[in-house]
């Protein structure tokens, strides 16, 4: 904000520009409806149910696409249903040529120029500061850790261009790498990690078979809401967690969609990003058709259990623990 207010400070409008400026306040604009604030995570909740009751399935993706990039002047998702879509003249991503399948790390395009974001917001209640129980628990010590391949990572998403990932999960400049956790040649956990050109903001997105994945920071008064008819749980939080005394946005949502657990949490100083990559999740782990996210690089589900043991102790950021 002071950076924001010196910037301010320093802008100088030409004096014509002024006079135009003095003319259209004299002139009045039309009296615009002051949206309802709401304060503190309960009315945030509340919010977000009110929004789930009267908008449905749409509680943020109008256009039936959810985290779709939309096309230059388009109320159309940038990636059509291929059973629906019709000729059109506008252009369409270009693939990623540099894209090796084989390699341990999965770099995301750019979005092509003209491309946007619906910019509807998730109504994530805010929970910095509030009590929670850290947990703390690991695998058998007999697991393996398989590093996943691009190719890999791509089908989780169930395609086989990176600039899928760019026009559909708002992932575009990240370079993503994953690991997948097997036992007995069961699959346990897939992890992915990502971060953008500028490491200034990262993701982690973790799957598990069956369930959700173990979670260490147990909250409560989290948002819940129905997407698609899966439940769909989330928070949002805002502290500095890398020491540079500058604080990030963490919105985190833990799900089941389509027999798959998943648990997301994006780290970013953009507002904006943090929303979509955000939305984008929740929208492809809740598609009605196209099966969710796809876990199918090991057959079968996980069988083990990681230990795992409550611990009550000050988090090192947030509180004190809750009774």
């Amino acid at each position: 904000m002071k950076h924001y207010q010196t910037y301010m400070d320093r802008v100088k409008l030409p004096s014509i520009a002024h006079l135009e400026l003095m003319e259209a306040l004299e002139r009045g604009v039309p009296t615009r409806r002051q949206p309802r604030r709401y304060t503190g995570w309960a009315a945030g909740l509340a919010a977000c149910a009110a929004l789930a009751l009267f908008l449905g399935t749409a509680l943020w993706w109008q256009t039936g696409a959810p985290g779709a990039a939309l096309r230059p002047g388009s109320g159309e998702p940038a990636v059509a249903d291929q059973n629906t879509a019709q000729p059109t003249a506008t252009p369409v991503p270009e693939t990623n040529t540099a894209y090796d399948p084989n390699a341990y790390e999965l770099v995301v395009p750019t979005l092509p120029e003209g491309y946007y974001f619906t910019d509807e917001a998730l109504d994530l209640p805010d929970l910095t500061g509030t009590d929670c129980i850290m947990i703390c628990w690991d695998y058998a010590r007999d697991v393996v850790y398989q590093d996943l391949t691009a190719e890999q990572m791509l089908q989780i998403f169930g395609t086989d261009d990176p600039a899928t990932l760019a026009t559909r999960m708002a992932m575009e400049g990240f370079t993503i790498t994953g690991k997948a956790i097997v036992q007995d040649e069961q699959l346990l956990e897939v992890d992915l990690l990502g971060t953008s050109a500028d490491g200034q903001s990262s993701f982690t997105l973790r799957f598990r078979p069956g369930d959700l994945p173990y979670i260490s920071e147990q909250y409560e008064g989290y948002a819940t809401w129905t997407e698609n008819g899966y439940t769909v749980n989330g928070y949002s939080l805002y502290y500095d967690s890398d020491g540079d005394d500058v604080k990030e946005y963490h919105d985190r949502v833990f799900f089941e969609g389509w027999d798959t657990g998943v648990y997301f949490e994006a780290v970013t100083l953009d507002y904006t990003l943090g929303q979509n990559l955000t939305k984008a999740v929740v929208g492809k782990g809740t598609e009605r058709t196209g099966g969710g996210f796809t876990l199918d690089l090991i057959q079968g589900k996980q069988d083990a259990e990681p230990t795992q043991t409550a611990v009550e102790h000050v988090h090192p950021i947030l509180g004190n623990p809750q009774s």
